[in-house]
């Protein structure tokens, strides 16, 4: 049994021999030649070959780019919570996980030195004649609870608009008093870091259904 096993693998060496140095081509059989000619026959033709002009490079590229897709930065906002709920429930359908980050930010609050309510614009345009001549500068009030009113400094917080109204007392303004026109309030921002073209028309449709909104625009 050995020797028949030590006889067909001197067989087998004799074989791959005879193969590797090609003496049985004759037969169709032995390594591909990695010699001229055939090495040749692999290389591409000079005469096929074209070196291209700058305009016909920038074509190109224009025409690669195309294909491939440029990507985009798109942002929005900043939404109230309500907003922010509604157009991220679209944004889920239509485009995939991860392709935009919801982030949270928060608007501060607005304290003004306010004087008022007035009973119509013609007091409103009368007090602010007086506080002009007292050098008092101040603007109208046109929405929100405070209206027909005036708002002579605004701030932050409730004490900066304290210290406001303290420095404008001794000219003469007896009767403002400092309010809360605006509480803080918590916004969210929309950011898409990379869009391609089909995701852009996407989010263009998010937005079509949400006409109150302002676009996306570039980052």
């Amino acid at each position: 049994m050995l020797r028949l096993f030590v006889l067909l693998l001197l067989l087998a060496n004799l074989g791959y021999l005879a193969w590797s140095q090609g003496m049985l081509m004759a037969l169709g059989l032995g390594p591909t030649r990695q010699s001229e000619p055939e090495r040749l026959k692999d290389q591409t033709s000079a005469s096929l070959l074209r070196v291209l002009s700058a305009d016909e490079a920038k074509h190109l590229e224009a025409n690669l780019a195309a294909q491939v897709g440029k990507k985009e930065c798109l942002q929005a906002g900043p939404f109230n919570q309500v907003e922010a709920d509604q157009l991220e429930q679209r944004l889920r359908s239509l485009l995939p996980t991860g392709a935009y980050v919801m982030s949270s930010s928060v608007e501060a609050a607005q304290w003004v030195v306010y004087m008022g309510p007035y009973a119509n614009a013609e007091l409103v345009a009368k007090k602010q004649a007086e506080l002009k001549g007292l050098g008092v500068k101040s603007e109208p009030i046109t929405s929100g609870a405070l209206q027909r009113g005036l708002s002579l400094a605004s701030a932050p917080t409730q004490p900066e608009a304290q210290a406001k109204l303290q420095a404008i007392e001794p000219r003469g303004v007896r009767t403002a008093r400092v309010m809360l026109e605006k509480p803080e309030q918590p916004l969210r921002m929309l950011k898409l870091p990379a869009v391609d073209e089909t995701q852009r028309r996407r989010v263009g449709e998010a937005f079509g259904a949400m006409p109150e909104l302002k676009p996306a625009r570039p980052c």
